[in-house]
């Protein structure tokens, strides 16, 4: 069985001009002034959202080579002080073939709110895979509303590398229920521009999402559509086919029907089973997967949520496997 894992992975002085009998008055606004105009800015101080999720996958054909098995660990959380908001993340992506199988993604970041719409702030970045290690830095911003978001993030992904990677991502919710999504990321290392388009559904029993990923330099792309229903109060049922389009040499295509059960507020364990198809190529591929997660609260940080319905989309399809 064929295996490849990518990854992919001022506030200027404000002044007050005063005319009075001829006279020009320049009076800088003080800081008290400026706490008073931003008070409405300030948040509760607490815990604003946190998740972890565990992933275990078994890969299994008819040739008779061995079984694959991958873990997927991902931690994350954002707390507020006062106007500061601070935040980390950490993925772990482990395969049994080897103990340098492993590659370790963090970010640590920390974000000013100037208002209610207006976020930005500064992070490190860094990677590891086997014996090799990068770290870089990052910067964000970002300006949501109740109906928009827009959001950009630029990273130098490695010090000592010229790479600079910028990703660009937005918003739009249609109704309470429909939500258009759009993510456009360039590295300067390769050529092309990806970008991803995306449809949410969600009115609390039915959750479903319709995407299309692609490359500027591509003339195909991968299309998906995935979903659950909660058939009771603590019980979901989920599936999800994903399809390479353009592509009539690589027809690869990918299922995965499974169900969740809710056993605490906000942790599910999941179990589903999946097939990917290559086509007269390659021997079909099963995949058994069981998950573990536990999820609070609501982000702040645009940019991480795009990222992280990118990274369920990858592990419930085929993205899991290479």
């Amino acid at each position: 069985m064929h295996y490849t894992k990518i990854a992919t992975r001022c506030r200027k002085s404000h002044a007050i001009v005063i005319i009075t009998k001829g006279k020009l008055m320049i009076r800088t606004i003080t800081t008290t002034a400026i706490l008073a105009l931003t008070a409405g800015t300030a948040m509760a101080d607490g815990l604003n959202y946190a998740r972890f999720s565990y992933d275990l996958n078994n890969f299994s054909d008819d040739s008779g080579a061995d079984d694959i098995k991958t873990s997927v660990f991902q931690g994350e959380f954002e707390y507020s002080i006062d106007q500061f908001v601070l935040g980390a993340n950490l993925t772990n992506f482990a395969v049994d073939v080897s103990d340098e199988s492993s590659l370790t993604v963090y970010d640590v970041w920390a974000g000013f709110v100037a208002t209610p719409e207006i976020m930005a702030g500064l992070g490190l970045t860094g990677a590891s895979f086997g014996d090799e290690d990068t770290n870089g830095a990052e910067f964000f911003g970002q300006y949501t509303t109740d109906q928009f978001g827009i959001g950009v993030r630029v990273a130098q992904l490695d010090f000592e590398e010229d790479n600079i990677s910028t990703i660009l991502n937005g918003q739009v919710s249609v109704t309470p229920e429909v939500e258009l999504g759009a993510v456009i990321w360039k590295d300067s290392e390769f050529d092309g521009t990806g970008y991803m388009l995306s449809t949410d559904y969600d009115n609390d029993l039915i959750d479903a999402r319709a995407y299309y990923q692609s490359n500027t330099e591509a003339e195909s792309g991968f299309f998906a559509v995935r979903g659950s229903y909660k058939v009771a109060d603590m019980f979901r049922i989920s599936a999800l086919y994903e399809t390479v389009v353009g592509d009539e040499e690589f027809d690869v295509s990918f299922y995965t029907i499974g169900g969740g059960y809710e056993f605490v507020d906000g942790a599910w364990i999941d179990v589903n089973y999946g097939q990917i198809d290559f086509g007269d190529e390659f021997e079909k591929v099963d995949r058994i997967q069981a998950a573990i997660s536990f999820e609070m609260g609501d982000r702040l940080r645009l940019d991480n949520q795009f990222e992280q319905d990118t990274t369920d989309d990858s592990l419930m399809g085929s993205g899991s496997y290479f």
